[in-house]
């Protein structure tokens, strides 16, 4: 591949690479060796979630594979049907129900069909039925058209953020077609102001009598709490115009008017009625929890949640260790600060079942005022079942803003647990598992923490240089003779460098190694890429890269762009991704012929090895038994 070649490669990756894709489809085409038919951008739902953005290969296919989960059955009072634990967005469902592909008055949307998240708890399958039902014998014919639900046993979906624990649901608008007629298109039509859209190729509009008897039908059902119905501003105002003209109840129209509502931080919801009801009375003292603002309508369950405790402590305490485990797993998804205190209790138990049950419980409830603890107790944690769950907890329930003084000890702690499987045995250590971690926090504060790490000696100079390789580009220890001249010059480099931003790191990278793009290219380009710096990168066009670079890419070490631009740059890729080498003609540092060298000047005989990101960690060490 020529130098020229190359620099428009990186420029087209970059540019692209940084833009979410809005469609199923690629204008225009598709990138070289990427299917036209990929999966849709994900949709994030609800009022705290993030922008919408494109969504990453995923290696479980379609339809989305069940995940089996259990609860334990002590003292709960409901004793069958589902029951849905944790929050939208980091919950589940055990024994969840299957909505039906069609039925009387509904259907599952085409493109939703094949999908496998059909799934949510009695609550919501039986209110969806009920609306269905209640428009259909107001309006003959009408058919209640649904997208997404969740997965069997709950957990995330490629399409949202929520819909996790099985109270969220995706329904189509009721639609008018040109005739005037009802119109069930393919799958979720996007809506304008006024309501008009297109169904591939067919004018559709907004049919605002149905939908409003939708509405009704949630807001009325006397089964379950609606705690938002989630649409865009313009359709509700049509929604609510039209019930004012019905001469509605007031108090309906105020509940709906509080109950309606535009998510703050996504895009607006013009193709779709996003429902999420409230935790079913039953479900609340056994882990489900009504995260977010509530509606007018709500009733606290602190006092009802706060007796179920205290019933499940002395249950922990009893005799009987099987007693006591179930007791540990209810109290850690509930997640109170009475309940987490008996978690804790329970870690140090006499039977390493309930100790594991109780860490494990932390996963599903969270870790909220007791994060200190645990890192503590990680230190001199030597079950590895324990001290896994103990860090996946972390992992996922840590306050983000409190994750990177969490991480900061935790790269201290060089605790090493191993894990055998019979054949082969895999060696864990807390430092490892936290240099990952850390590679996940924001750019800047990663940087900025593993520079302080490997100043102070709290972090191995190889594990850190590798780690700040991959989120830099940077390598001025390239010459150090030791590690406290390795920690010198990244403390120089952040010295000079902190007040850049990360695009500049790459763009200056890209010089050094002899990629020189212009500048300001260079730089507003990796800009747009700085929100995705690291593996929450897009990575759709990762098969355009193998496809017409020859890199064949592992799909269990599926690195960020950003990495594979570097790798592209320097001496870690194939010849054919490596920088460009000099002409004939003209002597290279090394000599004539020779190729720009990395380790930016220095002689290659003479430079000191270079550490490849990558090469020292990413991952657990593997024993294979002889």
């Amino acid at each position: 591949m020529t130098r020229s070649h190359l620099l428009a490669f990186v420029a087209l990756v970059v540019g692209t690479g940084c833009s979410g894709t809005a469609d199923r489809r690629v204008e225009g085409g598709c990138p070289p060796g990427v299917p036209c038919e990929v999966v849709p951008s994900r949709d994030v739902e609800g009022a705290a979630a993030s922008p919408r953005r494109a969504l990453e290969p995923r290696l479980d296919a379609l339809p989305l594979v069940g995940i089996v989960r259990g609860h334990p059955a002590i003292g709960r009072l409901k004793g069958h049907g589902s029951l849905s634990i944790g929050g939208a967005t980091t919950g589940f469902v055990v024994a969840c129900r299957t909505l039906p592909a069609e039925g009387p008055h509904h259907v599952i949307l085409e493109e939703h069909s094949h999908r496998g998240t059909a799934c949510a708890t009695d609550d919501l399958v039986d209110a969806l039925l009920t609306a269905g039902a209640d428009v259909d014998t107001a309006r003959p014919g009408s058919r209640l058209a649904v997208g997404n639900l969740g997965r069997i046993g709950g957990g995330p979906i490629p399409w949202s953020v929520s819909h996790h624990s099985g109270r969220d649901a995706d329904v189509g608008f009721y639609l008018l077609g040109p005739d005037g007629k009802a119109f069930l298109p393919k799958t979720l039509v996007p809506l304008d102001r006024a309501g008009k859209g297109d169904a591939d190729g067919v004018p559709v509009r907004f049919d605002t009598v149905r939908n409003w008897l939708l509405v009704k039908s949630f807001l009325k059902n006397p089964s379950i709490s609606t705690q938002w119905l989630f649409v865009s501003r313009s359709l509700k105002r049509m929604l609510l115009e039209h019930a004012r003209k019905s001469k509605e109840p007031a108090a309906l129209i105020r509940v709906a008017e509080e109950a309606l509502a535009q998510p703050a931080r996504s895009k607006p919801h013009n193709d779709h009625l996003h429902v999420r009801i409230g935790c079913p009375a039953d479900d609340v003292l056994e882990g489900c929890r009504d995260t977010g603002s509530q509606r007018s309508w709500f009733r606290d369950p602190t006092f009802r949640i706060a007796e179920r405790v205290a019933g499940l402590t002395q249950a922990a305490r009893s005799d009987d260790a099987a007693l006591r485990a179930a007791a540990a797993t209810v109290l850690g998804r509930i997640g109170t600060p009475d309940a987490l205190r008996e978690v804790l209790r329970r870690l140090d138990d006499g039977d390493a079942g309930v100790r594991r049950a109780a860490a494990a419980s932390l996963v599903d409830g969270g870790v909220s005022g007791i994060e200190e603890e645990l890192v503590r107790r990680l230190a001199r944690e030597s079950d590895p079942a324990v001290a896994e769950s103990l860090l996946m907890a972390l992992d996922r329930h840590a306050d983000r803003w409190r994750r990177p003084s969490l991480l900061a000890s935790l790269l201290r702690i060089d605790r090493t647990w191993v894990i055998d499987l019979g054949v082969f045995e895999i060696r864990r250590t807390v430092r490892d598992w936290a240099v990952d971690a850390v590679e996940r926090l924001p750019t800047l504060a990663a940087v900025r923490l593993l520079v302080e790490a490997l100043a102070d000696g709290a972090l191995p100079a190889q594990a850190a240089v590798s780690a700040l390789q991959d989120l830099t580009g940077a390598n001025p220890d390239a010459e150090a003779p030791d590690p406290a001249a390795v920690a010198a010059a990244w403390r120089g480099w952040w010295r000079t460098h902190k007040d850049r931003s990360p695009g500049e790191w790459w763009a200056e990278a890209f010089r050094r190694r002899g990629l020189d793009a212009p500048d300001p290219m260079t730089a507003r380009s990796l800009s747009q890429c700085e929100p995705d710096l690291g593996p929450g990168t897009h990575r759709w066009w990762l098969r355009a890269w193998e496809a017409a670079l020859g890199a064949k890419i592992s799909p269990w070490d599926i690195d960020p762009e950003i990495v594979l631009l570097r790798r592209a740059a320097s001496g870690d890729a194939p010849a054919d991704l490596a920088g460009p080498e000099s002409d004939a003609a003209t002597p290279g540092p090394g000599g004539a012929g020779a190729a720009p060298d990395p380790t930016a000047g220095s002689e290659p005989d003479q430079a000191a090895p270079r550490l490849r990101p990558g090469s020292l960690r990413g991952g657990p060490r593997i024993h294979v038994r002889h």
